[in-house]
């Protein structure tokens, strides 16, 4: 069962006040069954940063991110320029999600449209005023030649029929199994 009350930082309908400046939002995604397509109302772009990985190399420029449960990441919103303007996060559901779950009864209506989740007021920049950087982490390169790594998950009631119900049938199973491409 999902809930209809959507928190940030443990309010529901929250606002920040935030200066004219590059920003940073961390973003758990704390549901236990519910997807969200983060994006702002506007349609502005923002950077990602990190996941639950850390740091990625460089920031990726997105409109939109789909967040799975438990799912963290790390973004950079300009708001330079934009004082006295407000602007509202919201999840637009509505566009991915019913083609994420293979049973209807797992999807209600909030994930057929759009909800808002946080509004950011902006003010008066302070303080540094910051930038994109262009370069964040170094990260190794995995080689082809590696070992391979096999993990078979066990214990779940129900077995196959459980898995199809769930909408983890064959594609599903073959897809958790990687190969390094030589």
């Amino acid at each position: 069962m999902k809930g209809d009350h959507f928190l940030m930082n443990g309010v529901e309908q929250p606002y920040v006040q935030l200066p004219a400046q590059w920003i940073r939002l961390r973003i758990l995604n704390g549901s236990n069954a519910r997807f969200y397509n983060l994006a702002f109302e506007d349609n502005r772009s923002f950077h990602v940063v990190g996941s639950d990985a850390g740091l990625l190399e460089q920031p990726v420029a997105m409109k939109h991110l789909l967040m799975a449960p438990a799912e963290r990441y790390k973004m950079l919103v300009d708001l330079r320029g934009l004082q006295g303007k407000r602007l509202v996060l919201r999840s637009d559901s509505g566009t991915v999600v019913p083609n994420l779950v293979s049973m209807s009864m797992g999807i209600d209506s909030y994930d057929h449209g759009h909800f808002d989740l946080l509004e950011l007021r902006v003010v008066a920049a302070r303080g540094k005023r910051g930038q994109l950087p262009e370069k964040l982490a170094h990260i190794q390169e995995v080689k082809s030649d590696e070992p391979v790594r096999e993990f078979t998950l066990q214990g779940m009631k129900g077995g196959k029929v459980m898995h199809r119900m769930m909408g983890m049938g064959p594609a599903y199973r073959a897809a958790l199994t990687t190969v390094p491409e030589a």
